[in-house]
This record gives C-alpha cells, structure tokens and sequence, in this order.
C-alpha cells in the first residue's frame, strides 16, 4: 500500500507541474483504486480517469477504467457511456465489447448486451471466451431464450469445466 501511496504523491506532483497529461491522471487513478477499495478511494480514482480523458478525449483506458467503477457503484448509464466511448475510440479492443455488454445486462438492455457479447466472441481474441460465452447465455436466459442459452453455456462450459468463477 505504501507503494501505492508514493505513487499518489507523485503523479499529483506530475500533475502539478503538467496538467494536460493525461498518463499522469490514468496512472493516478490507478494508484486509487489500488490503495484501497473504498468508495472514497475509488471516487477519488473516477476523477482522475475523467481528467484523463478530459486532457486527452482518445485516452480509451481511461474510458474503460472509468466505466468499472460506475459499474461497481451501480450507475450504468454512466457505465455504458464510458464503454460507448473507449469502443469508439478503439473498436478492435474486445475487452471493451465485452465491459460494455455486462453494463447494458444490468442496466437491462438485453438486446444491446447480446450484441456486444456477439461482437465480442466474433473477434475471436477474447481473453476469457469461456466468461462471454456465459454472459450471453445469461441475457438469453433473461429473454426467455432458452434454447439458445443452452447452447452458449455448454460451450462456456466446455472451455472452462474447471473455472468456478463461470460455474
């Protein structure tokens, strides 16, 4: 944590002395949010990864980073926004799609989660395939879409039969 601590100092002082520096805010925020989980520390990390891209509007990380902490505190209107974003400004980023596709699930935008999830497993470079898989079997299930729910799980369940995060 001291590490971490340090880091806040620094980057603040980068900041400091160059506030059009948008590596500077990102990495700040970086350094919230690994300090401490608390909803202060992650407001705190929020801001710096709004002044991130508000320097620097291609800044799509700070978009990304952003957009899980609205998700963690349930804004995800806002999620979606900042997904939007970082999709727009990197749209070959599957990570992306997939973040996006979670905020839309639960802000209850079953088609446009499906879509995401379906753009996501399309790029064929997902790091967990297994995770959106999943995913899109859930907002299926949600639309009463069973059958095709079930094909998605069995495959989520035949890349990961031993994840028991998925299962």
């Amino acid at each position: 944590q001291n590490k971490f601590e340090n880091s806040i100092s620094s980057f603040s002082q980068s900041i400091k002395y160059n506030g059009n520096y948008a590596p500077a805010y990102y990495n700040l925020g970086v350094a919230f949010e690994r300090t401490s989980k608390s909803k202060e520390s992650l407001s705190k990390a929020l801001s710096a990864y709004r002044n991130a891209y508000r320097v620097d509007p291609s800044h799509e990380n700070s978009y990304a980073a952003a957009g899980r902490i609205l998700l963690k505190f349930e804004d995800y209107r806002g999620a979606i926004d900042a997904f939007s974003s970082a999709v727009k400004i990197k749209p070959e980023k599957i990570a992306f799609y997939e973040e996006l596709g979670v905020a839309y699930e639960k802000n209850g935008n079953y088609d446009e989660a499906e879509n995401c999830f379906i753009k996501a497993l399309a790029g064929g470079t997902s790091s967990r395939p297994e995770k959106t898989y999943y995913n899109l079997a859930n907002v299926l299930n949600k639309q009463n879409r069973n059958e095709e729910a079930l094909e998605y799980i069995e495959k989520a369940y035949k890349i990961a039969s031993n994840d028991e995060d998925i299962l």
